[in-house]
């Protein structure tokens, strides 16, 4: 179940009090879903759904898509998912493709028109179904050479003669292409050395060098003087206090858990989720008093970067709801 509660928990962009209403309503679904109620939790999404909120459309649609089997209804979330698409809600788009694809060609042509409208949106996912559906995919292929091919030399060209050496049966005229041998290199010439100019200091028609010149004693230089010394610097003023930067009041929280051993198993899926984030993520948990172990990201934020940061983890699959 575990499994499940991130593809449920993809909140839209809402805002007064529509999105106080779904917030709420989440929360109660996950209630919900930790206790294995479908069945209330459906009836959770169902009032919002009827008044064509798309969020909770789409919410419907996925929990009717995924629920076990008892509760499982492909029909009914086809078609909630279809009106919260058609409203604008880019993920219930896609989601609604992965739903049609891989059926009968009208479903698989209704899939990648979904693909697309929510690939336009901007969704990474959609966009990759698109490019695989229609072979746009790159793909590259190399030629190796042979490396038992014969090769000539560098300098070695070839030479067209008009009969072969052995003729082939039946065709006297046959044309043969040969490879003639390189011509060898001519030997390097003999180096003579004259010895005995070695031992003669004095060689015919040249002049004794002239005797060495005789030592200077180098008498050491006087250091220079030392530069005065300069006037001490008073310190600089004490820097004044620093009022620490404002700290947001919105929390995301990601998770609801009913029993604390899942929390071991829910942290090892989220940071899986976003091993290669840039800025790196921590989580903390507290218990209420009402036995929930509720997890969070580690720090406060301003409510729109809370928002924002809450819309960027929804594209990695994680569910999330900011809350004061």
């Amino acid at each position: 179940m575990i499994r499940l509660l991130p593809a449920l928990l993809v909140l839209g962009v809402l805002t007064g009090a529509q999105a106080r209403d779904v917030a709420e309503t989440q929360v109660q679904v996950l209630e919900a879903l930790a206790r294995q109620d479908w069945a209330e939790a459906q009836s959770l999404w169902q009032p919002l759904a009827d008044a064509r909120e798309p969020e909770a459309e789409y919410q419907l649609g996925l929990l009717l898509a995924t629920a076990p089997a008892p509760y499982r209804n492909r029909a009914g979330a086809r078609d909630f998912l279809t009106r919260a698409a058609d409203h604008g809600h880019r993920e219930a788009s896609y989601r609604l493709g992965l739903l049609l694809a891989g059926n009968d060609p009208a479903e698989e042509a209704e899939a990648l028109s979904r693909f697309k409208a929510a690939a336009a949106g901007g969704h990474g996912l959609a966009a990759s179904e698109v490019a695989r559906r229609e072979g746009k995919s790159p793909s590259f292929r190399f030629a190796l050479p042979d490396p038992n091919a014969p090769r000539p030399p560098d300098n070695w060209a070839p030479q067209v003669v008009t009969r072969a050496p052995d003729p082939v049966p039946g065709r006297p005229d046959a044309v043969v292409r040969t490879f003639p041998m390189p011509a060898p290199k001519p030997p390097a010439p003999a180096v003579t050395v004259d010895h005995t100019a070695l031992t003669d200091p004095t060689p015919p028609g040249r002049k004794p060098p002239p005797p060495p010149i005789p030592e200077t004693p180098v008498v050491a230089a006087k250091p220079p003087p030392r530069p005065p010394e300069p006037p001490p610097v008073a310190p600089p003023p004490a820097p004044s206090a620093v009022k620490p930067a404002p700290v947001g009041d919105s929390r995301i929280r990601v998770a609801a858990l009913r029993d604390a051993s899942s929390l071991k198993p829910f942290e090892r899926d989220f940071f899986r989720k976003t091993a290669d984030w840039r800025d790196g993520l921590s989580l903390t948990h507290d218990t209420g008093a009402d036995g929930w172990t509720r997890v969070y990201l580690g720090k406060l934020l301003p409510a729109p970067e809370a928002q924002s940061l809450c819309r960027a983890l929804k594209e990695r699959q994680v569910d999330c709801v900011v809350v004061r």
